[in-house]
């Protein structure tokens, strides 16, 4: 009885022993496949976390390349267009020394010498012997704005000044100012002309015979503002006709109303315009245009 019971023991003792084997093996492997899982997962994290670090990188690296590529597109236009308004303010300077009927073919020349000269246009003013035109803009800058037009948020906004003057037997009998811009779809344009023509010098500004004139007008895509003084205008109608603002041309709206190109004009033809009871332009109604309406400029 007892041999039986000793045989019993060791058999579930053997069988325990197997039954540990089999526990400890299965504890070691899941033990060895929890490593190898951790491992596993470590390696993928590396992975993903240096895939997405690249990515991250890569992303901010060509953020950076381009607001550096903007802001250097954005100042070398600046510089351009800042150059242009130098050279365009230095010519209303110069512009207004000149006198028709007074200024001879040597005064003018001394001006045309400092600037770009173009092959003037023909014209019939004043039965002109002898012309001289300029012209300032940036060609390259203006190709590029109407060739994209969504480059000109960096500045690059097509406009251009054009000055003619006409003479007769050596002196100045005619001379323009005109200043445009592209903006949006219109084409804006002001000029100033100061030509002799019979004129009262006593009439009130803008009425029949007098000395000093302005006007506006518009073609489909087009806006032009325009002042005419005689040889004999005095000095305030003088400066008036010729106090184009080119600061538009550097601002980071750019010229976008003929009020702000010509200010002073614009306020003149507001007056003409409310004398005579016409209907005021639409853009009279643009907030830059009143703000300048009431400012002293």
């Amino acid at each position: 009885m007892s041999n039986s019971i000793v045989e019993i023991t060791r058999c579930h003792i053997r069988r325990v022993g197997v039954l540990s084997w089999i526990v400890g093996g299965a504890v070691l492997l899941s033990v060895l496949l929890s490593v190898l899982l951790s491992v596993l997962l470590s390696v993928l994290l590396s992975v993903l976390l240096s895939v997405l670090l690249s990515v991250l990188l890569s992303v901010l690296l060509s953020v950076l390349l381009s607001v550096l590529l903007f802001l250097s597109a954005e100042t070398l236009i600046y510089a351009s267009n800042l150059r242009t308004r130098h050279q365009a303010e230095a010519l209303v300077q110069d512009v207004r020394t000149i006198r028709v009927g007074e200024s001879t073919s040597a005064d003018v020349l001394r001006i045309v010498q400092h600037y770009p000269a173009v092959r003037p246009g023909s014209s019939s003013s004043c039965a002109s012997d002898e012309s001289h035109s300029i012209r300032i803009a940036n060609d390259t800058v203006n190709r590029f704005g109407f060739a994209a037009p969504w480059l000109r948020i960096l500045g690059a906004r097509p406009s251009g000044i054009v000055v003619t003057f006409l003479l007769k037997n050596g002196r100045v009998c005619y001379m323009s100012y005109g200043f445009g811009a592209a903006v949006s779809d219109l084409e804006l344009e002001t000029e100033a002309t100061d030509r002799a023509f019979d004129c009262d010098v006593n009439a009130p500004d803008y009425s029949r015979g007098a000395c000093y004139f302005v006007s506006e007008g518009a073609e489909r895509i087009y806006r032009k503002l325009t002042a005419e003084v005689s040889n004999v205008a005095n000095s305030r109608q003088r400066q008036h006709a010729f106090g184009f603002d080119l600061s538009c041309l550097t601002s980071i709206r750019g010229c976008q109303n003929l009020c702000e190109m010509n200010p002073s004009v614009w306020k003149d033809y507001l007056a003409r315009a409310s004398s005579e009871g016409w209907a005021l332009p639409r853009q009279a109604n643009n907030s830059r245009c009143r703000a300048i309406e009431r400012s002293d400029h």
